[in-house]
């Protein structure tokens, strides 16, 4: 007996909380229907003004059209009245003409706070009601438990003592309404539904009067009651209690066996009342997020405890069938929004959301290979319900993107289970694709952003997540080019590229800003393509391989990367010249930088020294390509000056990098000629010998000899072309040389080569000044 006395507790807990959330939630909607109200009558308002002035205007110009011409006297005397208004006269006040009046909205006045009379009406005839409904069942259950610890009441008439004062007070409440006490009558409802369902609950739980399918079915009863009396009295919060009643059942009447039929069974039929009456009852939109919750809430609960393999697709239909539940009341409204919106916009969001998680949680475990196909039917059913709205007709716009969104978020989740790694990066580029050319047929916005979303979502799978992306493994079953990985990055490369192309036929800033965007991307995927392959291929090729033969390959990767890298250059540029594409001009000339940088400082000394032949070497064919690519990149700029406002100015940029390989590559090859032989030397005598002192002597006279030649030939080439550019970077090609003679030549060089080198340097700049002079008309002219 002290049990049930007890169990009056929790649920006086749960019919408080019902009281304060029909009040919050009841205030709340009534006040989102007046806005909403307020709203139209406003809008009536300004379309009437609109139609007045529209006809003032025309009755003005009727009787314009209707005035009969000006007869002769009336325009003399017209034209007097005109001689005296010229003259000056006493100011007077001026009348203002009617004229059509500006169109304006019209603010709503701000709603005035409550009077201490509805305060006081509101604690005296509302909360207290509600407080003295609670107040009344706390006093029963105490009574009661008097009675039943000193043995009064035996417990069947406990029982139907409490089913009767039940119903005494749904009779109760029946009639004072009827007289117009709308507010006492609800207090007196919801304390009836409440002592009804304590009843019931004794009834089993406690003294085991009725079986449990018994019990079952009239708690169901009371249920039904609390709907029905909450839609009679418009009462938010007997709706609300016939929601917490109803999850409520199950858990009071458990017995601790699995029934999923019937529980299941149970929650469908209180679900569909529920979404009816919110669907009756626009004003009640709470109850939908609340049975929304409390199902679900169900469904884990039930899961946890008593879920086994052989109820799958038993568990299937019924979960299939809470998804349709919640579903069909947003398809219902896809055409129309109402005032209870804002209390429904999270449901069919989460309500698709746990659909997937709980067909995940049911499928996966024992049959991954069905799951992509359950996840892909799930978005096929979404987007057949825009589909067929659509048909329909007058479809809302957040509408057809929610259910189109959530169609396309399970597409790409099904392409995640169902492939892995390269073959993901793969689905994904071409659905990202397929999203861009949609949104520019449709002229949807929200694809073109689920489109980016998607493609960094791809990028960040294959360089994070994705673990050979950048290092193939096993790196014994690589073949060059022909694998796995390069299918991936080329299709990557090719949705970006021609979603970037795609998004260049429309107009505007913000279209050409993620035109630059995507364009930028598959530059920077292709280098990392070309740079993966280069670097696996020397990986594969050192494989069992001696140390010596390892550092050569090493080197040789080095020069490799640049000359893939210009070579990779040469048509990104060009294609963003001749098309006008700046981040396409961009990423060559990145391309084409990042050669020259690897290319310049590894050039300068050749690796190993003991196998370097002059001129023919990997070095010097990689630094002659890089130079000629620069060359190319210079003539392109030069044919298309107009393409960029900045492309002129980079020319004198290409053109000194090109001087600067060519500087490098005489540079390494005249001094690796020496000290191939200097380091064998070194290798048999510990310290210098007067030959290997020779040849240091011989190395650095040729190393200034072969400069100040370079340096003069530019001089040369560009007084003869007419070229500024070139006749400055030889200018500061003679400065390097002067400082190398001046200042190392001159103290470490013996007197013979010293006397070499300052001849060499004074002749050659004697005769520059000389050709200086002589074609000074030549060099003060145009460039």
């Amino acid at each position: 007996m002290q049990l049930f006395v007890l169990a009056l507790l929790p649920i006086a807990a749960i019919v408080i909380l019902i009281v304060l959330i029909a009040k919050t939630t009841s205030n709340s909607t009534r006040i989102g229907t007046l806005e909403w109200e307020i709203k139209k009558l406003h809008d009536l308002e300004h379309h009437v003004n609109e139609l007045s002035i529209s006809v003032d205007e025309l009755r003005k110009h009727i009787e314009g059209w209707k005035q009969p011409p000006l007869r002769k006297k009336e325009v003399e005397k017209a034209a007097m009245s005109a001689e005296q208004a010229a003259q000056p006269s006493v100011p007077t006040p001026s009348v203002a003409t009617p004229t059509s009046a500006p169109k304006q909205r019209v603010v709503p006045a701000p709603t005035p706070s409550r009077t201490r009379e509805e305060w006081e009406a509101l604690i005296g005839g509302k909360l207290l009601n509600r407080i003295g409904a609670l107040a009344l069942i706390i006093g029963i259950g105490f009574f009661l438990k008097y009675a039943f610890d000193n043995d009064w009441i035996g417990e069947t008439t406990r029982v139907l003592l409490g089913a009767l004062f039940g119903l005494a007070c749904l009779a109760g409440g029946y009639r004072t309404n009827k007289r117009g006490f709308q507010i006492f009558a609800q207090g007196l409802v919801g304390a009836g539904i409440a002592i009804l369902y304590l009843s019931v609950y004794a009834a089993f739980n406690f003294y085991q009067l009725v079986p449990q399918w018994v019990a079952f079915v009239l708690m169901a009863i009371v249920t039904v009651i609390a709907f029905l009396s909450g839609l009679y009295y418009g009462s938010l919060a007997e709706g609300i209690l016939g929601w917490a009643g109803g999850f409520l059942t199950p858990i009071l009447l458990s017995t601790g066996q699995a029934n999923e039929v019937g529980l299941f069974t149970y929650l469908v039929l209180l679900d569909a009342g529920l979404v009816a009456m919110v669907m009756k009852k626009d004003q009640w939109a709470i109850l939908e997020p609340l049975a929304f919750v409390g199902t679900w809430l169900m469904y884990v609960m039930w899961r946890s405890e008593y879920y086994t393999d052989g109820d799958l697709w038993l568990t299937i239909f019924f979960v299939t069938a809470f998804w349709v539940l919640f579903l069909l009341p947003d398809v219902v409204r896809s055409r129309k929004a109402t005032a209870g919106d804002r209390f429904r916009q999270a449901v069919p969001v989460l309500n698709a959301l746990f659909y997937f998680l709980a067909m995940y949680f049911l499928i996966d475990t024992n049959n991954h290979g069905w799951m992509g196909l359950a996840t892909l039917l799930m978005g096929v059913a979404s987007f057949s319900v825009v589909v067929v709205q659509q048909r329909r007709g007058n479809l809302r716009d957040e509408f057809r993107a929610r259910y189109t969104l959530t169609a396309l978020a399970f597409l790409v989740i099904a392409t995640a289970i169902q492939f892995s790694d390269f073959d993901t990066v793969i689905f994904w580029s071409l659905e990202a694709a397929a999203l861009i050319w949609f949104s520019g047929r449709w002229k949807e916005r929200y694809l073109q952003t689920a489109a980016l979303v998607l493609f960094g979502c791809t990028v960040f799978k294959l360089l994070f997540l994705t673990g050979d992306a950048l290092a193939y493994s096993p790196i014994r079953s690589y073949v060059l080019l022909f694998n796995h990985r390069t299918l991936s990055f080329a299709i990557l490369v090719g949705s970006l590229g021609f979603s970037a192309f795609t998004v260049d036929r429309s107009a505007g800033v913000e279209h050409r800003r993620i035109s630059d965007l995507l364009h930028f991307a598959w530059c920077l995927v292709l280098l990392l393509l070309v740079s993966a392959e280069v670097y696996d291929f020397f990986r594969f090729k050192m494989l069992d391989q001696l140390p010596e033969i390892q550092g050569r390959l090493s080197y040789f990767r080095f020069m490799t990367f640049a000359v893939v890298w210009i070579t990779v250059s040469l048509p990104l540029a060009w294609v963003g010249l001749k098309k006008k594409l700046a981040p396409v001009m961009i990423g060559g000339l990145a391309c084409a930088l990042l050669a020259v940088v690897f290319v310049v400082v590894k050039g300068i000394a050749f690796e190993p020294i003991d196998s370097f032949l002059p001129v023919v070497n990997i070095r010097a064919i990689s630094l002659l390509l890089v130079a000629t690519g620069l060359l190319l990149h210079s003539q392109f700029m030069q044919k298309a000056p107009d393409a960029f406002d900045w492309s002129k100015d980079l020319i004198g940029f290409v053109q000194a990098g090109t001087a600067l390989v060519v500087f490098v590559l005489l540079t390494g090859e005249t001094r690796d000629f020496f000290q191939r032989d200097i380091a064998s030397l070194m290798q048999q005598e510990a310290i210098p010998t007067p030959e290997v002192r020779h040849l240091t002597n011989l190395q650095q006279m040729w190393l200034s000899g072969i400069w100040l030649l370079y340096s003069g030939a530019l001089m040369a080439a560009g007084i003869w072309r007419k070229h500024r550019g070139m006749r400055l970077i030889a200018i500061a090609l003679f400065g390097i040389a002067i400082l190398k003679i001046f200042i190392y030549d001159l103290s470490f060089l013996e007197t013979v080569y010293r006397i070499v080198s300052f001849v060499a340097l004074g002749a050659l700049l004697i005769a520059v000044s000389y050709a200086y002079q002589k074609y000074k008309d030549i060099i003060g002219g145009k460039a």
